[in-house]
């Protein structure tokens, strides 16, 4: 926005305020408003001739002109970069300063000698991403989240310390030492991407939006992929055997710490939640309870049951019904380094007349307490 649009803009709430005073009779200061509307409308004649002059000048010299304090379209010059086309000034200082650049071919980055080095995507485009996201059902809301900002590192957590305690100062003369045990995780970021082909014809419009045109197949396969791997860690537990709807309350009464319990779910697929909903009590009723705090949503003994599709959490043994009781959150850390790159190749689709699309992501997801986590498998009662 031009800095004499905003002036105008002030002069204006002024004149609007001053009128509000005056209708309610406060006439004295309604009138000092006048001396701050004519200290505006010097301030205004003075923006309009040096935005007149600059413009004059650029026009003289062959250049496009782009005023000062004009707001950069983010979209646009994210586009334009994206597509190697020609920036003007104001563009390419929001590149330089807002846009973070993998240079293609570099060692040890994304980036190959047919594509041009790609972006990670800005703010704006990213709260698509994520809004998109939450449209769809995602095993990494439940598990904890912890950001990093290196492809690979290590963390102390605490060991196997359930029997340590504290001495008694008052009955012994010397401290005896005992051993606090710690243990090492670490993580490992990988990258993941999608592939997606544009029609050239779309492209040459620098005002599209593309991450809204790409961002609905990116967030799909995005929580798709976090899906599928969370899933392969959490069946590495070893899978207790029950018998029906005791056995999953035993698990939840026994199976795991008190603590845990706390803020204990059930994790289930569509078909074992079905079998588990047609349940009832001793008197007939049925055993789940709606969750007052979610309503779309069923509770047993008090606990949120979760339910995934049945293509995407399969039982670890095929056939049968498959609960995972406890705390996912302590049981598996996703490390996110919160970053999504997106890079284009011309070259690839050149018969096609499309341009390729790349959007990758980093994560990786690792166990941290296996205890907080297990696994109840039944066969499905024929019936």
């Amino acid at each position: 926005m031009l800095l004499s649009v905003e002036i105008k803009k002030k002069i204006e709430d002024k004149k609007n305020e001053m009128k509000k005073l005056r209708d309610a009779g406060d006439i004295e200061n309604a009138h000092k408003l006048i001396a701050e509307i004519d200290n505006l409308n010097k301030e205004l004649e003075i923006q309009l001739k040096i935005e007149a002059d600059e413009q004059n000048n650029v026009v003289n010299s062959g250049k496009e002109y782009h005023p000062e304090g004009e707001k950069v379209n983010e979209n646009r010059a994210f586009n334009k970069a994206l597509m190697g086309k020609k920036l003007n000034e104001s563009e390419r200082k929001y590149v330089e300063e807002k846009l973070i650049s993998n240079q293609a071919g570099a060692v040890g980055v994304i980036g190959s000698e047919d594509t041009r080095g790609g972006f990670l995507l800005p703010e704006t485009h990213e709260t698509q991403i994520r809004e998109l996201r939450r449209k769809r059902r995602a095993l990494k809301d439940l598990v904890n989240v912890k950001k990093v900002t290196t492809r690979s590192g290590k963390f102390s957590t605490e060991g196997d310390n359930s029997k340590l305690e504290l001495v008694n100062f008052d009955e012994i003369s010397d401290l005896t030492e005992k051993d606090l045990k710690f243990a090492q995780k670490t993580w490992n970021v990988k990258d993941y991407g999608l592939l997606i082909p544009v029609s050239n014809s779309f492209l040459q419009d620098t005002d599209v939006n593309i991450v809204d045109y790409i961002g609905k197949e990116f967030a799909k396969a995005s929580v798709r992929t976090e899906n599928k791997l969370i899933i392969t860690e959490m069946k590495k537990l070893t899978a207790t055997t029950m018998k029906g709807v005791d056995d999953l309350v035993s698990a939840l009464n026994t199976g795991i710490d008190p603590a845990i319990a706390e803020n204990a779910k059930i994790i289930t697929n569509q078909t074992s939640f079905d079998w588990l909903d047609k349940q009832k009590d001793g008197n007939g009723l049925p055993l789940l309870q709606p969750c007052l705090a979610e309503p779309t949503k069923k509770q047993l003994k008090g606990k949120v049951i979760e339910v995934f599709s049945d293509e995407e959490l399969t039982p670890k043994t095929a056939g049968n019904l498959t609960f995972y009781i406890g705390d996912a959150e302590e049981y598996l850390d996703f490390f996110d380094r919160q970053e999504i790159e997106i890079a284009i190749s011309e070259e690839a689709g050149f018969k096609q007349n499309t341009t390729w699309l790349r959007v990758i992501e980093r994560f990786d997801v690792g166990i941290y307490d296996d205890k907080a986590l297990v696994l109840c498998e039944m066969k499905k009662p024929t019936a």
